[in-house]
């Protein structure tokens, strides 16, 4: 590659959520999607009208399938990065095209990584494995996009194979824990409900964020083995608390991501680990986010309907921040809508965050379904939020989240004050 005295362009590229396919549909659908992917792959190379149309392929491409769902495509000639930046979008636009297989509409989206010969690299494989890294760079922002390699994904790499290790390991020596933050109803003036919140303190990498982890935990597949043992710590916890504690009616908010939703027999997951626990399923609320609606909608649509056949209470969390869409408010039996912090943050200075919180406590007035605000850190916007008959609220206003020894101490001292 050294004797190239032209640019070259590599391009590595994944499908997003390619999983989900050979778990719900089965493998012979996922290889009739790999096919018409490299198909349509083909197709946008030669469609190219960008670069130099001499070389492997006749226009200066090569096109090679690693294994699994991964691609690469090596662009020679070309004339800068742009040029592979045209080829990259052309074909991230065709692969998120609708897939017809046996009667099944499937979208598939890709996440794509440029390394660019020699300003990335000058061998081979120090050039895929840059292209490597900025497609999960691609994928660390949500997919369906392509980004160059720069040097800082070198260390961010490094970080994430880091976490992944001792993800392993936090499972194994059971370093998770749980904490839960009180949720109040505004119409009684009692504590409700819980939301537990996961947390992790690693002896190697002390205390990592959610925000950091989940992310590797669910592109590795761990999160299902981790979202397994949240589910079902907080189920044992609170069901223990609703018998020492005598609380009958406390609810418990579970966060759960679409890797867990779309894995095989999730409600059967829920409705065994409800019969193992005890817990009423009315006392469980799954929260989800509005992404996770749009993911596979059928497949989403039929788990969601399994869900409220159990009888568990099915929340969309973050609302607004992602696909809003009136539509799948409709279509999808949601029974409650959380107002997102940002939105709540600045409701005393911020004339848009007022107008879009009063529109979504009466948008779900209008559908029958109830509305929790979370972040409230302040009297005003506390105030605020029950003049427009917002259902519940939580935030550090009102409690922080509490790890398990002191939700005890809370509702004793709270029983204590009534009585």
């Amino acid at each position: 590659m050294q004797r190239q005295k032209k640019k070259l362009g590599v391009l590595f590229l994944d499908l997003d959520d390619f999983k989900r396919i050979n778990d719900t549909l089965g493998h012979h659908v996922g290889d009739l999607v790999l096919q018409e992917t490299g198909k349509r792959l083909l197709e946008s190379i030669r469609a190219s009208d960008v670069m130099t149309r001499t070389g492997m392929n006749q226009d200066g491409t090569s096109l090679a399938r690693l294994g699994g769902d991964e691609f690469t495509v090596l662009l020679s000639m070309i004339e800068s990065s742009d040029d592979a930046a045209v080829i990259a979008e052309r074909i991230r636009v065709n692969l998120s095209r609708a897939h017809i297989f046996e009667n099944h509409e499937l979208f598939t989206t890709s996440s794509i990584g440029l390394a660019i010969y020699p300003d990335d690299g000058e061998e081979a494989e120090e050039l895929l494995k840059h292209a490597d890294m900025a497609m999960y760079n691609s994928k660390r922002e949500g997919g369906n996009r392509y980004s160059y390699f720069s040097a800082s994904m070198t260390s961010i790499a490094v970080r994430r194979l880091s976490l992944e290790t001792h993800l392993r390991k936090a499972i194994e020596r059971s370093e998770f824990e749980l904490h839960y933050q009180p949720v109040l109803d505004l119409t009684s003036g009692l504590f409700s409900g819980l939301e537990a919140l996961l947390r992790w303190n690693s002896p190697e990498l002390g205390r990592v964020h959610p925000e950091e982890f989940i992310p590797v935990a669910e592109e590795t597949g761990l999160i299902n083995k981790i979202g397994e043992w949240v589910l079902r710590t907080a189920c044992t916890q609170v069901q223990y608390w609703r018998n020492k504690l005598d609380l009958p009616l406390i609810r418990i908010a579970v966060n759960v991501s679409a890797v867990q939703i779309l894995q095989k027999g999730f409600s059967s997951l829920i409705l065994n680990m409800l019969a193992d626990t005890g817990l009423p399923p009315e006392i469980l609320e799954i929260e989800l986010t509005e992404s996770i609606l749009i993911k596979d909608e059928s497949v989403v649509l039929d788990v969601l309907i399994a869900l409220k056949k159990i009888g568990v209470i099915l929340t969309i969390d973050d609302f607004g921040t992602g696909y809003s869409s009136m539509r799948l408010l409709k279509n999808f039996p949601i029974d409650r809508l959380k107002i997102d912090q940002m939105f709540v943050r600045n409701l005393e200075q911020d004339a848009s965050n007022t107008a879009i919180a009063s529109a979504v406590i009466a948008l779900a007035e209008s559908m029958g379904m109830a509305v929790t605000a979370e972040g409230v850190e302040t009297p005003g916007q506390l105030a605020f939020l029950k003049s427009k008959n917002c259902h519940e609220v939580q935030g550090w206003y009102l409690c922080s989240a509490l790890d398990s020894s002191e939700v005890e101490s809370f509702f004793r001292q709270i029983h204590s004050k009534a009585s």
